[in-house]
């Protein structure tokens, strides 16, 4: 007997990684996944064809291709694609372009649809005025959405800040004199949450899909701890042995930090990637009657600031060879 197609949007996402190393492991699903590379082109896309795994291209832009790669299949994970932040046109797009996978996944079907979205506290006018910038609530727009179609089993989680994403988006700042600096867009007593996508990710939709009835029209919060910007920094100098200190940043400082002054595109990434920090700073992330204790209950094994530092060894060097170093 064939096992039930499992559709993964955005295979190469660090979500969609996950997901796939998972379910894979686990063995109960055919995994189909898709990306907008060219298969044949795309060495990681070979590799998954090795582990067992359907890989398909798609444009994100066309629902056709989404209803091809939904036909037959039983569930999926859907996801925000790759559009640019510094796309005037985000949030828009970003509504248009999920509305695509979720429209063609109820044509073919599908029995289960799984989101990553993000609470969005910050809804109101007066809110509005103050981040002018905002590109989240649009992934609440879309949840709602989703979860009005007629599906049997709609489930969300909303994850965390990503360890990776201070990674890749705020490179730690090396001293001539070895010593180091985290300089973040938050005040030094400032709580967030965090999680490592790359290993908790996959978890959560594997307790979806052996619970759905349980998770229906429902959203897990994905977090494994809350820490401060000192904090992270204390943690990083005592797992790695490198003296570090943690620097707050303002909005100009963080767009001059990142580079993002050189030219207008630039300045609106850094302004919404900046009012990502402060409007959770000043509202908090998640909404306030979220259980933001359940993954941990769920998933015991997620990874704390300590443990993702022991895990990867990463010690303040690129995105790209954090990546490479980890096989991500």
């Amino acid at each position: 007997m064939s096992k039930p197609i499992f559709v993964v949007v955005n295979a190469f996402s660090k979500q969609g990684i996950s997901i796939i190393n998972t379910l894979v492991a686990e063995g109960n699903y055919q995994i189909r996944a898709t990306t907008t590379r060219p298969v044949s082109d795309t060495p990681a896309a070979l590799k998954l064809k090795e582990r067992g795994v359907e890989v398909v291209q798609v444009d994100y832009t066309k629902k056709s291709d989404f209803n091809k790669v939904f036909n037959g299949a039983k569930a999926a994970f859907l996801m925000t694609p790759a559009i640019s932040y510094t796309d005037p046109d985000y949030y828009q797009k970003e509504i248009e372009y999920v509305k695509y996978q979720a429209d063609a996944a109820l044509e073919e079907r599908l029995e289960h649809v799984i989101f990553s979205s993000v609470d969005t506290p910050v809804l109101t006018d007066a809110h509005r005025a103050e981040f002018k910038f905002d590109i989240l609530s649009c992934r609440t727009t879309v949840q709602r959405y989703i979860e009005s179609l007629p599906f049997k089993y709609v489930s969300t989680f909303n994850l965390a800040f990503f360890y990776s994403n201070q990674i890749e988006f705020i490179p730690l700042i090396r001293n001539e004199d070895g010593s180091a600096e985290l300089a973040l867009p938050l005040q030094p007593n400032d709580l967030l949450p965090y999680i490592d996508t790359y290993t908790a990710t996959g978890p959560i939709v594997s307790e979806f899909l052996q619970h759905p009835y349980q998770y229906n029209r429902a959203v897990v919060p994905v977090v494994a701890e809350y820490l401060t910007g000192v904090q992270l920094a204390e943690i990083f100098q005592e797992v790695t042995g490198i003296k570090t200190s943690f620097r707050a940043l303002d909005r100009q400082a963080y767009i001059e930090a990142g580079g993002l002054n050189g030219a207008p595109e630039l300045e609106l990434l850094g302004n919404r990637l900046f009012e990502i920090w402060d409007s959770t700073a000043k509202y908090g992330y998640y909404y306030k009657h979220r259980n933001t204790k359940l993954s941990n209950q769920i998933n015991p094994k997620q990874l704390n600031w300590r443990q993702f530092l022991e895990t990867t060894k990463w010690t303040g060097e690129s995105y790209q060879e954090f990546r490479e170093k980890n096989n991500y």
